[in-house]
């Protein structure tokens, strides 16, 4: 039933940027006029896009809706949008039923079924479709595709068989004519793991490994000998908090016919490059057997883990080979910064699985010690696991992120992934 139109109603009004605005209060709601709605099928037909307008059927109203109204006079009878001078009212498709979705009062709310959406609401095109084929980079590995070979002259050197690693010449990076070269698969890669093809046997692999481990050893023992003065040199006064002395002096040996550090330093970036004299001891470190790589220990750790945990993290291909005094202490100090009044919380031990709650149980909070509970819990890794791609002689649980980094320090453990 329509209302009466003696009934007399507040009526605002506002002017803001040359545009009015008509307020109107039905019942505590407002009901703006059609600039609105003029305003976002402007913006829409800026933007390219067709927004459909949501035409009403002429009907009345109870007291209290909520409707758009044109400039018209206004009455208490609902009066339909007018189409927009110099416009054009677009009709959604359906014949001018209600938008699916569109929420209207008193009425139930549609779901839109597929087949009714709009032109501008289509589905992106499958990602298989948008991605541009691109160059696997040389040497990269494609499971049904044959290995590319590496370019001429391109290596990385470690020091140790330079042919076993493969990647793009230096002076070619930043060059326009190896884009190339540098283009790699689409982002989104079918699988994040490398296909793992087991040949041998485990037992057949262990006993290769093993027959090559003394040759693997002297190669790298000779490399760090080469690079570094191994001596052992402790620094007078100076100590780690248990009493561990520091080595002092420059460990790196100079490049053979210098004398001096200071007759480098003398010469210019350029002759130096020249005459390669860079000190070798300055490149990164090749992993002990970089084509294997993987977790490696120190050996005063596996024995306290072993007696502690009763875990084993012997590597049989491979062993520890930086001399003990170039180490950290061991175990490490634990100093909290919430507890400075408790000194060394780790009590002279080795943090593990078997004693983290008795050191500290009442000291950490419920969060803090199941955080540390994670980490001295074993977890499967590449070297340390149950399967037979695996270093080790007997199946494992795995490491912990604590036989890395012992007592939240470290032990100098070598890791190469």
């Amino acid at each position: 039933m329509s209302h009466s139109p003696q009934k007399k109603l507040p009526i605002l009004l506002f002017r803001s940027a040359g545009i009015s605005a008509l307020m109107i209060t039905l019942g505590g709601f407002s009901i703006l006029n059609q600039a609105g709605a003029q305003s976002r099928q402007n913006t829409s037909q800026q933007y390219g896009r067709t927004q459909p307008v949501y035409q009403q059927p002429q009907q009345s109203y109870p007291a209290g809706s909520v409707r758009v109204l044109s400039d018209q006079p206004v009455t208490t009878t609902y009066t339909p949008p007018q189409p927009a001078v110099g416009g054009t009212q677009i009709q959604h498709p359906a014949q001018n039923q209600p938008i699916p979705g569109q929420q209207i009062p008193g009425q139930p709310t549609l779901a839109p079924p597929r087949e009714s959406l709009p032109e501008y609401e289509t589905q992106p095109q499958p990602l298989h479709e948008r991605l541009t084929p691109m160059q696997p980079v040389p040497m990269q590995s494609i499971p049904g595709q044959p290995t590319l070979a590496p370019p001429q002259g391109s290596h990385i050197d470690y020091g140790t068989q330079p042919q076993a690693m493969q990647a793009i010449p230096r002076q070619a990076i930043g060059n326009p004519q190896t884009n190339q070269m540098l283009k790699v698969a689409p982002p989104r890669a079918a699988t994040s793991y490398s296909p793992v093809v087991i040949t041998e046997t485990f037992p057949q692999r262990m006993e290769r490994m093993i027959r090559e481990k003394p040759g693997v050893e002297q190669r790298h023992g000779q490399i760090l000998r080469d690079r570094y003065d191994l001596a052992d040199r402790p620094a007078q006064g100076v100590a780690m908090s248990r009493g561990k002395s520091l080595q002092e002096g420059a460990r790196v040996r100079l490049p053979q016919g210098v004398q001096s550090w200071e007759q480098l330093a003398a010469m210019s970036p350029a002759e130096i490059k020249q005459r390669g004299l860079y000190p070798q001891g300055f490149l990164p470190l090749p992993f002990p057997n970089h084509p294997v790589g993987g977790m490696l220990f120190p050996q005063f750790h596996i024995d306290r883990i072993k007696a502690q945990d009763h875990r084993e993290l012997t590597r049989f291909d491979l062993d520890y080979d930086i001399p003990d005094h170039f180490l950290p202490e061991y175990p490490p100090a634990i100093y909290l910064t919430t507890r400075p009044d408790l000194g060394d919380v780790s009590q002279g031990q080795v943090v593990s699985i078997a004693n983290y709650y008795e050191l500290f149980n009442g000291i950490l909070n419920p969060k803090q010690l199941e955080g540390l509970r994670l980490l001295v819990t074993q977890f499967p890794q590449q070297q340390f696991n149950a399967t037979e791609d695996r270093n080790c002689v007997e199946p494992s649980f795995g490491v912990t992120c604590f036989d890395c980094h012992v007592n939240g320090h470290t032990n100098a453990a070598t890791h190469l992934v």
